[in-house]
Formats: C-alpha cells, structure tokens, sequence
C-alpha cells in the first residue's frame, strides 16, 4: 500500500507547530489569533493532500479552523488516509511571548518555539489585579479570571534550562590562551536567579471549617464539647 501520512503541520503566523499523534494534530496558538484563515505549512508521503474537496498547497491555502478540519491525504494507488487538525486557542498572548523573548534572550525561534514557551508559560497562571484565580475553590475554570501568568518564573525556568544545555562546558588552556567555558553556564544561572526571585507573591485563600454557629446557620451547627452522658 502506497505511502500517505502527514509527516509535519505547523503554521508561520502565528507561530505554531502542530503535534502529531496518529492521525490527529494539535496545535496551539495565542490568544487573540484568527483561526479563520491560517495558513498551513505541512509534509507529506502522498500524491495530494485536500480538504473538503479542495486541493491543499502547503504555506498557500487557507482555512478556516474554528472547528476540526480534515485533511485527505490520497496516496499513488488512489487510497486515502485523514488527518482531523485541532487549533486551541491559548489564554497567552502574543505580547506576553515577546516579553519572554526579551526577558530570556531568544529573540528566535530556532530553539523555543512559540508553542513550548506557550506550555512554559501556562505552568505559572496566577491570580489577577481583582483577585480572581484560573479557578474556583472546587477546581472548576473560573470565567471571571483575566489570564494572567507570572512571567518571572518562567523566564527563571528558561534560564535553567539553558543553563543544563551548557553544564558540560569546562574550562581549560590551549596554545598559550585560558577558555573559560564555564562562564556561560555560571551567567546563565544568575539570571535565573534573578527571574526567581521576582516571581509574584502567591495568595492562598483559606475557608474556615466547620463553621461557626450564627443566627443564619442551621441549628444542626454545634461548636463545643458534647454533653457527657450519665
């Protein structure tokens, strides 16, 4: 049977590269992105691709992805295999990834795309400036909350993570001059420090049980010591 799989989907505006897990693919982007009209960049082994009908040129055609698309992908023998293409909208803007960017030095995408600093930021969402959490007290998703996330500890996470790709550079000397590798990996460490010590204060919202006997309580409510029996 001849070859038609999908091999590689992402999208160049926004930045986005789709994971592929058998024949479906996720792909992330920030908030405030049209999903009407992304343009796909994608691979494949067969002979044409098309959704719905329509031939599909890779980093040419446009879709509208407010809901799962289908992508054909018809092999030299005629046969076919799909694709269902899920776009999620992330709460992460495009403004927070530039901060990042800026904060962490990688102005490129090269080795952190816009979707894993998407997943680094989405770790550390925190309460807004009204005091409402991505969440409620019974862990049900708050529609109140305005996304907000604390910046600094993913920077310093970012920073530790660059600091592990260089923790095998050592220092040494060579034809006369001193190679002080190790100072890469060192700076890469203060300035997570830095970014960890600036993260944002947590809050922690205490309930107080059982509650206290009013007025308003039923009288089932008894605070105190039970009578002794005879």
């Amino acid at each position: 049977m001849a070859a038609k799989n999908i091999t590689a989907f992402s999208f160049t505006s926004p930045a986005a590269t789709g994971a592929i897990s058998g024949t479906d693919i996720s792909v992330t982007v920030p908030t405030g992105t049209d999903v009407t009209a992304l343009v796909a960049t994608f691979t494949h082994t067969g002979a044409s691709v098309a959704v719905e009908g329509v031939a599909q040129t890779t980093a040419v055609t446009a879709n509208d992805f407010t809901d799962p698309v289908v992508y054909t992908v018809t092999a030299s023998d005629a046969t076919t295999n799909e694709y269902t293409v899920t776009v999620s909208v992330s709460y992460v803007s495009v403004a927070m990834i530039a901060q990042l960017r800026r904060m962490t030095a990688e102005p490129t995408t090269t080795t952190y795309s816009d979707a894993l600093l998407i997943s680094m930021i989405e770790a550390y969402p925190h309460i807004d400036e009204w005091g409402e959490g991505p969440t409620d007290d019974d862990g049900v998703w708050n529609d109140d909350w305005f996304p907000t996330y604390d910046l600094n500890a993913t920077a310093a996470d970012v920073w530790q993570d660059k600091a592990g790709a260089v923790a095998v550079k050592f220092d040494f000397a060579a034809d006369g001059g001193n190679y002080s590798q190790s100072q890469q990996y060192e700076q890469y460490m203060k300035q997570c420090r830095y970014y960890r010590s600036r993260r944002l204060p947590s809050t922690v919202r205490m309930v107080q049980s059982p509650t206290e006997y009013s007025e308003t309580t039923s009288d089932d409510y008894w605070i105190a010591n039970l009578p002794e029996s005879d």
